[in-house]
């Protein structure tokens, strides 16, 4: 299954400029071979420690699997309005040398009716909200140009 999984996306990368695949929330043979072959690894968390320490698990295995940790960062989404939360979450990743996204998806209503019917965050009606996840796939388009700039100079 890995070798159809990884035939597929070789194929669609040879039709599209980018290629987005969301793994199962597990790491599994699968997910590594496709983290390695990736320009960039984004992996979602919420600011909660439930969140983040499973989350830096797998950011040690893809590291322990050769993935370079310049390609991988956390993108917080699901987040309270709680700033102290905010700040822990990000020192506990820096303290781990993982990059993070400067914007977060707020956990929202909004969002979830949105969600529930196939949108994305762009197609809120409520312009903060809207906002937001333009914010979010901006920062997202960022990283993954500057995580695959050197192997696209090489």
């Amino acid at each position: 299954a890995a070798v159809d999984k990884m035939k597929q996306v070789k194929a669609s990368a040879r039709r599209y400029d980018d290629v987005v695949v969301d793994t199962a929330g597990r790491l599994d043979n699968v997910s590594l071979s496709l983290a390695a072959a990736a320009d960039a690894v984004l992996l979602p968390s919420s600011y909660s420690p439930d969140d983040i320490l499973p989350t830096l698990k797998v950011i040690r295995s893809l590291r322990e699997a050769g993935v370079a940790g310049s390609k991988i960062a956390i993108v917080f989404c699901r987040t309270g309005g709680s700033r102290a939360q905010e700040v822990q979450a990000r020192s506990v990743l820096a303290m781990n040398d993982v990059a993070a996204l400067d914007v977060s998806m707020p956990q929202k209503d909004g969002y979830v009716a949105l969600f529930a019917t196939g949108r994305t965050g762009r197609e809120s009606p409520n312009p903060y909200l809207r906002r937001a996840a333009l914010a979010v796939e901006e920062a997202l388009a960022d990283f993954v140009d500057e995580a695959a700039a050197p192997q696209k100079a090489a």
